[in-house]
């Protein structure tokens, strides 16, 4: 891993290879679906955590909701605890725009969303977790 000086912080990496996913090849079992586009759903608190607790019951029946449909593939409390995170995949931005208005925590105003597309080139093999 690369590491960059502080004093390098401000500028950017060396230009690689071109890492888009049609470039780089990898094994069929680590490859992600065709039109699949990964997102990071970056929750932060905006109210103190006494009005955020009445609400977790239903953010986790939220939460659960999409996992069933695989949208949702990962996600968790921040440390320290200011919000939480998703990951999710859809084949739009705008579908995980429109499922963030269906959670608990946006129709009751206490947390702010950012949501960052990233594109994968790879990933862990079904099978990683033991």
């Amino acid at each position: 891993m690369t590491r960059w000086l502080s004093s390098e912080r401000n500028t950017m990496p060396p230009k690689s290879k071109d890492l888009r996913p049609e470039n780089v090849m990898m094994p069929e079992n680590t490859r992600m679906p065709e039109n699949t586009r990964m997102f990071v759903i970056d929750l932060t608190y905006i109210v103190p955590l006494e009005a955020v607790d009445p609400l977790i019951d239903d953010h986790i029946s939220f939460l659960k909701k999409y996992y069933a449909q695989n949208v949702f593939i990962a996600s968790g409390a921040k440390v320290p605890r200011d919000g939480g995170v998703i990951l999710a995949i859809s084949d739009t931005r705008e579908k995980v725009e429109n499922l963030i208005k269906e959670d608990p925590f946006h129709q009751n105003k206490v947390a702010c969303y950012a949501i960052t597309e990233f594109c994968p080139t790879m990933m862990a093999p079904d099978d990683w977790i033991t």
